[in-house]
């Protein structure tokens, strides 16, 4: 359950990260999508980009997604964000607008994600 009129929070990630995407049972590692921060601290612009030999990622091929951070929180070694794309077309499904990750961090800044 989520609380639709809450306050943002500052994202977790400062800077610009790279990232790769799963599409059913194939991870899209090559060429890297990337995470980046915006002017405001509580959102991301996430920027997919399409891999040639990873079948439904041409669908979404340079898609960009601007996703405003909820919450974060952690649980042991992992942390958790609760982010909400920010859709520019008409979704279908208030609910699908919501994405959970996991994380946790690592030496040199390095992020895991999840």
């Amino acid at each position: 359950m989520f609380r639709l009129d809450g306050v943002p929070v500052q994202c977790p990630f400062q800077g610009s990260f790279t990232f790769a995407y799963s599409r059913g049972p194939e991870v899209c590692q090559s060429p890297v999508s990337t995470i980046d921060t915006c002017i405001r601290n509580s959102q991301l612009v996430l920027d997919y980009q399409a891999c040639y030999d990873v079948i439904g990622t041409e669908s979404r091929g340079n898609l960009v997604d601007e996703m405003e951070c909820l919450a974060t929180w952690k649980e042991g070694s992992t942390r958790y964000l609760l982010g909400l794309l920010q859709y520019h077309h008409d979704p279908s499904f208030y609910e699908e607008r919501f994405r959970c990750f996991a994380y946790e961090k690592g030496k040199y800044s390095k992020r895991t994600l999840s």
